[in-house]
């Protein structure tokens, strides 16, 4: 999960290996002005340890929560999902709100809507003529036979119309 800028290296805040030295991570979260004035928040979080190693097993987090926790810092070994709870229950007024747009994104999703937009009205005039037409067939009572013959050239189709005063139907030969 990357959800800030990479400050230094990839095994450093915004790399994918962020909390692979958790020693170093609550070191700069306590005292690198650069990213406390990108993150003034106090609850903080760093995720990623493992980066590509084909297995990360460690009790290092634990050790780590233990060791730095102090009468002013309380380090967690949690997930994402605890973290941004209780960032938000922490935070969640003090988050700046943005609404808005950095391009002409809404410009380029209006026009291929139009597209669509044309086909769904399309698709529903055609449903609305099958719908009148299945009634005009019922209050006719027509009967459709559909029949095809195996020997016939290839293709060849026939449609027979029959007043019935039976439902609609379609029966095959």
């Amino acid at each position: 999960m990357k959800w800030r800028s990479l400050l230094g290296i990839n095994e450093s805040v915004g790399g994918y290996a962020e909390a692979r030295d958790p020693e170093a991570v609550v070191r700069l979260f306590s005292t690198d002005p650069s990213f406390r004035s990108r993150w003034p928040f106090s609850v903080k979080g760093a995720f990623g340890c493992g980066w590509d190693d084909l297995q990360s097993t460690t009790e290092r987090f634990v050790e780590a929560s233990r060791s730095l926790s102090n009468a002013n810092r309380r380090v967690i070994v949690s997930n994402e999902v605890d973290f941004f709870e209780d960032f938000v229950a922490t935070h969640g007024d003090e988050i700046p709100r943005y609404s808005g747009s950095f391009g002409n994104e809404w410009e380029r999703y209006v026009a291929s809507l139009a597209d669509v937009s044309a086909r769904f009205r399309r698709a529903i005039e055609k449903l609305r003529s099958a719908e009148a037409l299945s009634i005009v067939v019922l209050l006719a009572a027509v009967t459709v036979t559909w029949s095809s013959t195996r020997s016939a050239s290839f293709g060849t189709t026939s449609w027979s119309w029959s007043t019935s005063p039976w439902v609609s139907r379609m029966s095959s030969i």
